[in-house]
């Protein structure tokens, strides 16, 4: 049975009579794979039942109409015909329903498809990478990230992430198993972003490698800027320049010492 037919059942046996529960009605129409729904309240004598469900199958939403009693019934029988204290305490009563609600769908923030609180998720992993990298990009980050997690620290990690988050194919070029640059792989209507991109991919791999590794640049990129503005989970002591030109050679005998340690 699709969401559609779901729905419709749902509407028969309300207008047949039945009551249903408002908590194990949204369990059922999660499992019928809906990402979000929306809930709004009517004064009823039965409490926390569903009145009417609509639905959208394309966009996975669905509505619910739920009924809720009034706390005016709860206060003595000369009180309950007041007009202005019916609505004041129904005012008041949507109020805590609604804060209810968040509570009762806190799950959603550990959804990466559904979260409002992306960034906040991101600290959770000790990741941070401010406001460069659109939200959906992050989603799709954190979607894969135990996936992720089990290669972290290789070059197909670094060619991996900088895909998901920039949507670019680099190549990683090392020069010992402790400096290595990248090439970008830019379409020809790129050119007027092509700075942005290296800034973004740059601050990307300094935040994602190997903390024992040195990033020596992006090769076909001319950036002149020093990389020393990322937040960078590990803090290092050398600052490496970007500008590194194509024809200028490194001497292998740099790094010797750490070859042979």
């Amino acid at each position: 049975m699709n969401l559609k037919d779901q729905i419709e059942l749902l509407n028969t046996l309300i207008e047949e009579g039945y009551i249903l529960d408002f908590y194990q009605t949204k369990k059922l129409l999660y499992t019928y794979g809906v990402k979000k729904i929306d809930v709004s309240y009517i004064e009823h004598r039965e409490d926390n039942s569903i009145d009417k469900v609509y639905g959208n199958e394309d966009l996975h939403k669905v509505s619910l109409v739920v009924r809720k009693k009034s706390w005016v019934k709860s206060l003595p029988s000369i009180y309950q015909d007041n007009k202005f204290l019916i609505n004041f305490l129904f005012a008041l009563q949507l109020t805590q329903s609604t804060q209810k609600e968040i509570i009762d769908n806190i799950e959603t923030l550990f959804i990466p498809e559904e979260t409002v609180a992306i960034d906040w998720l991101f600290e959770w992993f000790g990741i941070s990478f401010g406001n460069y990298i659109s939200d959906n990009s992050k989603r799709k980050y954190l979607y894969r990230l135990i996936e992720l997690h089990k290669i972290r620290g290789t070059k197909e990690y670094l060619e991996e992430i900088v895909f998901i988050l920039v949507n670019r194919k680099i190549n990683i070029i090392e020069f010992s198993r402790y400096r290595f640059e990248i090439e970008i792989f830019f379409e020809n209507e790129e050119r007027d972003k092509k700075d942005e991109i290296c800034q973004i991919v740059s601050k990307i791999i300094e935040v994602e490698k190997p903390a024992f590794t040195f990033f020596l640049g992006i090769k076909n990129c001319k950036n002149k800027k020093k990389i020393q503005d990322i937040e960078s989970p590990i803090q290092q002591n050398v600052i490496v320049d970007s500008t590194i030109e194509e024809d200028k050679t490194v001497d292998n005998n740099e790094f010797d010492e750490f070859d042979e340690w």
